[in-house]
């Protein structure tokens, strides 16, 4: 037998012409290994592993140090690289059902294969590959493909990533349920945003209104004679009949209605928009949430009014002033009444169904909340996880706010995803962390959960019992999983494949054809323990480890939701984890004697882990930053499902300094960068800070010139790109009240000594002694512990180091900074 090429991942090439459908020309084998390095290669797109070589022991790989991976189904356009697609029936394993690969063994006299995973022989595609000629045959080339049906059996009513659109495809249609229960003011902004997010949509798009307090209303998007909006009105105290939502789907009303002949309404009612009972505290307004989800589900569900085709599914955008109190779903905003746990209880187990009985139906259902109250996003959260949406909170109904209404319908890349992961060698999916919900029960083996796949029937059917459900599927969405090792690897190397199919975004869930798409990756086996740890990826591997840390942080809040920061950090166990990672990293290495207790040596491969682990119990996914558990909960939700560039930033941020002419560098988020002659840029994904040293301020205003702001808030716009919901964004200067938004986002290393200092930011040796002298008396001791004092405490040091700092960098890149020009920012991929 001939093997193909068994290497890293192939380089991402330019896609060729693609043949016509089953028209492969011939395979010939090849031997050869690609010439470039992985480190010469492009970022991997879809996968990440924490560390480049699987470990061959079981207590290695099921420690404290997670070994795992990232995985991204879709990815931007922006790459420039999307997988080839394939229009034939996918080639699979008959036995165990997974796809042929790069990685596969194939005879070159018979065409035969056999499978990386079960070693079975197989004989399908062995016509197509018992040839001479390998560039038609791009699944034995390219380590991630896209199969789809052949185009001459099912004609797409969608258009694929990079493609031209077909024409064939509208856009799904949109519910806005908008909260009676807002001030005038709010109201006012509501409707402007609306509005706007309205008229920003393709005119042939389906749109709807409702609005909910103590009852749900239902727009009719025609005027009257007399140019009046109306309406139908339902209880909010309980579900709504079938019989009372007959009418809004076969009765004579436009409910839905396209943008261009909905618009005259829209104003009208939308002007209409009056607050309710504004002499009520706001928590204890009416908000019926879940008849009015009911009513919008119901709604989009299908209509076949005159004028307007046939349709399912549609998404929801819900526009909430404070958490549910009124019908189904709702819970009291008293914390002493006496039924709230019970109540809460089945109002979370209510909305968890209804999202997932919207998902079933095609409906997306999102949440923005302008957050001057309380919304419930621990109750809220399963049902926009159940219902592929998200929740955002919002400050108030502003610009950001209306941003985020005119983006939400946009970013959809595509729905109704199912995914699949397999590996060989003892390797176990034990946890999978991101938004994904387990499959009906049966669906497994009956290799269905959503509807029809690639492949018709055999293997094409058959999925592993990894399989799980993701909802929605959009570039900024990441699933983590965690590996197991059931024993000791034995073997050379270890094959990973994953899988997910789905509806693209324009396509219709009842004609289109889903994607199948397919990335292998293989990974050597480490021959010791050395050769592991010098191939993990620190900063992969850290992150993986706090978005567990969250999640068992989570799980503790449920029995003590009030504990604060300190038993947060308890049910977090970051201190004995990172003594567990550093007794099985460094089995040989001694303790030494420190001041009260024996001190452990974290080997300095993953040194790294210790300082992301101090920036996420200090940070606002653990600490104190954020005032109110809502926003913490929103955060972490957020954290949990983001891909590894955007949650490396919410976990750690990024701290940039203007050196002028368009130029940033980027330095360690430290206190002591808070020069008076500098302009400071903190990216933390969802929030950006601009502060502005005294010496920078412009007269009388908050910030420097209008030359440097205008490139300051460029830069800041580059950041922002390609992000939803969009950040926050905080200009002060020095001094103000607002500068404590920046300063406990910052490490407070001017606790260290003089060498620690200097070691973490080597740009003090530069500076003036009598500047560095005033820099250090400006900065105000606090309870907060440095990095230092956090790492006595647990207690814990790296080896081969005599200080505590772990996060030294001792290239000229540390002290000059990487200078980033203008618009051309580039996020690695860690």
């Amino acid at each position: 037998m001939a093997l193909l090429p068994t290497s890293l991942p192939p380089p991402l090439l330019k896609q060729e012409p693609l043949p016509a459908a089953n028209g492969m020309k011939p395979l010939v084998e090849s031997t050869d290994s690609p010439s470039v390095s992985m480190e010469e290669r492009s970022p991997d797109p879809f996968v990440t592993f924490t560390s480049s070589m699987v470990p061959n022991q079981s207590t290695v790989a099921n420690g404290s140090l997670p070994f795992g991976f990232f995985f991204c189904p879709v990815v931007n356009n922006s790459i420039g690289y999307s997988p080839p697609v394939l229009r034939r029936e996918p080639i699979r394993c008959s036995k165990c059902a997974a796809f042929v690969n790069p990685y596969c063994k194939v005879d070159k006299e018979t065409g035969n294969w056999n499978c990386i995973f079960c070693s079975h022989t197989n004989s399908t595609g062995a016509r197509d590959y018992a040839t001479d000629d390998c560039k038609s045959a791009l699944e034995l080339l390219e380590a991630a493909v896209d199969w789809l049906p052949p185009s001459d059996t099912n004609l797409r009513s969608f258009s694929l990533p990079g493609e031209p659109a077909s024409g064939g495809g509208t856009a799904p249609p949109l519910v806005y349920a908008i909260d009676e229960s807002l001030d005038a003011e709010e109201a006012v902004e509501v409707a402007a945003a609306v509005l706007s997010a309205v008229q920003a949509l393709p005119p042939n798009t389906l749109v709807g209104v409702l609005t909910y307090g103590a009852s749900v209303a239902v727009y009719d998007l025609t005027l009257s004679g007399s140019g009046v909006a109306t309406c139908e009105v339902l209880s909010g105290a309980h579900p709504p009949a079938p019989a009372l939502l007959r009418p809004l789907l076969y009765g004579t009303g436009a409910y839905l209605a396209p943008v261009h002949a909905a618009l005259p309404a829209l104003k009208a009612l939308l002007s209409s928009l009056r607050p309710n009972c504004p002499a009520r505290p706001r928590a204890l307004r009416d908000r019926c949430l879940g008849p009015a989800l009911e009513v919008a589900v119901a709604l989009l569900r299908g209509n076949t009014n005159a004028g307007t085709s046939h349709h399912v599914g549609g998404r929801v955008l819900v526009i909430a002033g404070g958490h549910p109190s009124l019908g189904p779903g709702g819970w009291p905003a008293d914390e002493d009444h006496p039924q709230r746990d019970a109540l809460m209880a089945e109002a979370a187990e209510y909305l968890e169904h209804l999202g997932r009985r919207a998902q079933t139906q095609g409906v997306f259902v999102d949440v923005l909340a302008g957050a001057r109250a309380p919304v419930g996003v621990a109750l809220l959260e399963p049902l926009v996880r159940e219902a592929g949406g998200c929740l955002v909170l919002h400050e108030g109904f502003g610009e950001r706010f209306a941003r985020d209404l005119r983006g939400a319908p946009a970013r959809l890349h595509g729905a109704r995803g199912q995914v699949d992961m397999r590996a060989s060698c003892n390797v176990a999916l034990s946890r999978l962390i991101g938004p994904v919900s387990s499959l009906p029960a049966g669906a497994v083996s009956q290799g269905e959960a959503h509807g029809g796949g690639v492949g018709s029937s055999g293997a094409e059917e058959r999925w592993s019992e990894n399989t799980c459900l993701m909802h929605t599927l959009e570039p900024g969405l990441a699933l983590a999983g965690v590996l197991l090792l059931t024993e000791e690897v034995l073997e050379d190397a270890v094959y990973f494949q994953f899988v997910v199919r789905y509806l693209p975004v324009d396509s219709s869930s009842s004609s289109g054809s889903p994607v199948m798409r397919v990335v292998t990756r293989r990974l050597g086996v480490a021959p010791s323990l050395q050769a592991y740890l010098q191939a993990v990826h620190p900063d992969t591997a850290a992150l993986l480890t706090a978005k567990l840390t969250v999640l068992n942080v989570q799980k503790g809040e449920e029995s003590s939701p009030n504990g604060g920061r300190a038993v947060r950090a308890l049910q977090a166990g970051i201190g004995p984890r990172l003594l567990d990672a550093a007794r099985t990293l460094q089995p040989q290495a001694p303790a030494t004697k420190g001041l009260r207790s024996m001190v452990r040596a974290l080997p300095e491969e993953v040194s790294v882990l210790a300082s992301r682990l101090y920036s996420l119990e200090r940070g606002p996914l653990l600490g104190d930053v954020l005032g109110h558990p809502d926003e913490r909960r929103a955060l972490q939700a957020r954290f949990l499902s983001a891909s590894p560039p955007l949650a490396s930033i919410i976990l750690s941020p990024s701290l940039y300094v203007y050196g002028g002419n368009g130029s940033f560098t980027q330095l360690p988020a430290v206190d002591l960068a808070m020069l008076s002659d500098a302009v400071l840029v903190l990216d933390h994904a969802t929030e950006i800070f601009i502060w502005t040293g005294l010496e920078r301020v412009e007269g009388t205003s908050e910030g420097p010139s209008a030359e440097v702001q205008g490139e300051v808030d460029a830069f800041v716009e580059t950041l922002c790109q390609e992000r939803f919901p969009y950040p926050v964004i905080r200009s002060f200067k020095e001094g103000s009240s607002m500068s404590r938004y920046l300063t406990c986002r910052l490490e407070p290393l001017h606790k260290e000594g003089t060498s620690q200092q200097e070691a973490r930011f080597p740009a003090l040796c530069l500076l003036d002694p009598k500047k560095r002298e005033k820099l250090q008396q400006k900065l105000a001791n606090t309870e907060e512990l440095s990095f230092g004092e956090w790492m006595c405490k647990i207690p814990l040091r790296v080896s081969n180091t005599d200080t505590y700092d772990i996060f030294v960098r001792k290239t000229n890149s540390v002290i000059q900074g990487d200078i980033i020009q203008g618009n051309s920012l580039e996020y690695p991929l860690i």
